[in-house]
């Protein structure tokens, strides 16, 4: 092999190398991007415990209204964790809005302690819990 072919040869595996090591790069940066995006579509926030409490206590408060028409429920807490491997910017783990999963019809209720709001959007004040029964029986 001449001089000239290891020397063409040497180069084009630089140029390859310098390729992949962009393309890696590209790549990292593509997904730091989408973990920072998807951390920012979090919808939901972090509760004290003392807030998450006072909201377990409206939903079971409901679920004893809907347990008497015959609609059975159960009050579940949610809790986001946030893996921190490779990612920027702090993201914090906790507990999140409760809610109470209603069985039979299948429906959601969050509340935020002043309202009650059902998985299609319709809110209601948490002192009219016979509105929700009805509301969610239709």
């Amino acid at each position: 092999m001449c001089m000239e072919s290891r020397a063409l040869r040497g180069n084009s595996r630089t140029s390859v190398k310098k390729a992949v090591t962009a393309s890696q790069a590209d790549t990292r940066r593509a997904g730091e991007s989408a973990v920072v995006a998807s951390a920012a579509a979090l919808p939901d926030s972090i509760l004290d415990d003392g807030e998450v409490a006072k909201r377990k206590m409206l939903l079971a408060e409901l679920q004893a209204a809907m347990e008497v028409s015959g609609i059975r429920s159960v009050v579940t807490g949610n809790h986001r964790l946030v893996l921190r491997y490779n990612e920027p910017g702090p993201q914090p783990s906790g507990p999140t809005d409760p809610e109470l999963r209603v069985l039979a019809p299948a429906s959601t209720v969050t509340t935020d302690g002043s309202t009650y709001r059902l998985r299609d959007g319709r809110t209601f004040p948490v002192s009219d819990k016979p509105s929700v029964v009805l509301a969610i029986r239709a």
